[in-house]
């Protein structure tokens, strides 16, 4: 399988904020993040519209992963600011804003690269999702896949979440969960180290 990362789409998701003074290091970022940001004059949330993944991580000169975390972040900060209304009261948040929320958020990744492609980066958390078939084409081994890469961390393009498995048929075999988590760590690991390998020859190369 080819080592890949979904950081998924995450054209602008900021908007709705235009008009409104809100200074980055308000919200809760790394502090490297925000130095970076900074360092190329991005320091409003505002400032973030037009970007998507690849051209922030560019722009700032930070990894692909971290843009996508950041650019999620700032997102779900924005809908949390622009659905309150005067003295606290809920409002109601605009479909461009749950579209761009909706786009910015992680995916939960299949392990299948032509299915996440088809799901835009993976199953989205937060709704509902039904897969259907005939017996025998691979729903439990789907189900046990999700709720173990829902446990990727954020720093390798996860939703650095959990999971709960209901099983009302007893067809839930925890071997078979040990044998797919252990080859997801493998995985995260060789991951892990091409991007790894990556940085070292991009600071060589700097170097020179």
């Amino acid at each position: 399988r080819k080592c890949t990362i979904h950081t998924g789409p995450s054209r602008s998701a900021f908007r709705a904020m235009r008009g409104r003074v809100v200074e980055l290091r308000s919200l809760p970022l790394p502090r490297t993040v925000l130095n970076s940001l900074a360092a190329v004059g991005i320091t409003m949330v505002a400032d973030l519209d037009g970007f998507d993944v690849h051209e922030l991580a560019g722009e700032a000169d930070i990894p692909p992963m971290q843009a996508a975390k950041l650019l999620a972040e700032v997102a779900s900060q924005v809908r949390g600011s622009t659905s309150r209304g005067v003295g606290g009261s809920d409002a109601c948040c605009s479909a461009l804003c749950l579209l761009n929320e909706e786009q910015a958020a992680p995916r939960i990744s299949t392990m299948v690269p032509a299915l996440d492609t088809l799901l835009s980066g993976g199953v989205q958390p937060g709704v509902l999702t039904e897969v259907s078939g005939v017996p025998g084409v691979g729903k439990t081994q789907l189900a046990i896949q999700l709720a173990v890469s829902a446990h990727i961390p954020s720093a390798l393009g996860g939703a650095d979440g959990g999971a709960v498995y209901i099983d009302t048929e007893g067809s839930f075999f925890a071997e078979r969960a040990l044998q797919m988590a252990e080859g997801l760590l493998r995985e995260l690991a060789q991951c892990a180290e091409a991007e790894r390998s990556q940085s070292r020859r991009g600071g060589v190369v700097g170097a020179r």
